[in-house]
């Protein structure tokens, strides 16, 4: 019974091609992003200036053939839509002083932040024999030939998020028609 479930989740065919149908199938993509720039200036005195400035890139996308094995390889069925959000952050802070009329300091500290998240967005009981109430992905049914791999992406779910802090000071002196610029700038990684 297992098996004819898993088999009933083929279309029937809209083109017969020798012993073999053709299904056709049609699906939207759907995005949407969400996109916000800030920025501010602000000078404490006559010496010494602020900047800010935050950008957010955020964004969503619905593959509606997102199964059928690893990344949709032979997939083509509209029952397992791979759902990705993206989250781009990027938070700048700097602090420039005017130490003397020839030399001026600028120190600076940042943020990004980069995250995605995907998973398969839909299930068919047929599939759950594998992992049955564990709320976990449909189970994978490959076949030899033409026909369509039945299930979710292989590679979902994914939870992908990279957060980079980076600190930095750079001194600009100015003697006559020479400018001599130095600095340093340390960035950690997590991931």
């Amino acid at each position: 019974q297992a098996i004819i479930n898993v088999l009933k989740l083929f279309p029937a065919p809209d083109v017969a091609s020798g012993v073999s149908g053709v299904s056709t199938q049609v699906g939207s993509n759907v995005a949407t992003e969400h996109y916000a720039l800030g920025r501010a200036d602000y000078n404490l005195s006559n010496n010494d200036t602020l900047f800010f400035r935050s950008v957010t890139d955020k964004t969503e996308f619905t593959d509606p053939f997102g199964g059928g094995g690893f990344g949709g390889a032979g997939g083509g069925l509209q029952l397992w839509p791979e759902g990705d959000e993206q989250t781009a952050q990027f938070t700048t802070l700097q602090w420039r002083r005017i130490v003397s009329p020839t030399v001026v300091n600028a120190a600076r500290l940042s943020f990004s932040r980069n995250a995605t998240v995907a998973a398969t967005t839909g299930s068919v009981p047929a599939l759950q024999v594998f992992f049955p109430g564990a709320g976990r992905q449909d189970g994978q049914v490959t076949f030899a030939g033409q026909l369509a791999g039945l299930g979710g992406a292989t590679q979902l779910p994914f939870n992908e998020t990279q957060n980079r802090w980076t600190e930095g000071d750079d001194i600009t002196w100015t003697k006559g028609a020479q400018t001599i610029k130095f600095g340093a700038a340390i960035s950690r990684l997590q991931t």
